[in-house]
């Protein structure tokens, strides 16, 4: 599925949808040098929960005219995305540059960020 924004596409999936959607989603945000085919293998250990993978701009199959993508820039798209899908809380697993974006998601919008697991962060 793709969301078409003014500057990008954000290519995305959603798996598990059959699941009561009044339970809040999981969504993975992947590092970045990948897309989110990265979470593959891990995806499968929350069967039970509704999930949202997306490829962030300039990632996988998702495209953007931008010069700069900035974590901050990125937590916007995964707002517009979670918006769109009339999504307003999540649980997030970043990881890497995905960890990044959900801190900067639960900045600019905390009440979309109900909780975060990351790994591979650097301070």
């Amino acid at each position: 599925m793709k969301l078409t924004l003014s500057d990008s596409v954000v290519s995305y999936e959603l798996r598990n949808t059959e699941f009561d959607h009044s339970e809040r989603p999981l969504l993975f945000l992947h590092s970045a040098l990948s897309t989110r085919k990265e979470f593959d293998k891990i995806s499968p250990f929350y069967e039970n929960r509704k999930q949202i993978l997306l490829d962030f701009p300039s990632h996988g199959e998702s495209t953007t005219v931008r010069t700069e993508l900035t974590s901050k820039i990125l937590a916007e798209y995964v707002r517009s995305l979670l918006e769109e899908l009339k999504i307003y809380s999540v649980d997030i697993i970043g990881y890497s540059l995905g960890g990044y974006v959900a801190l900067e998601l639960a900045r600019i919008a905390p009440s979309m960020a109900h909780s975060i697991v990351s790994h591979a962060m650097k301070f």
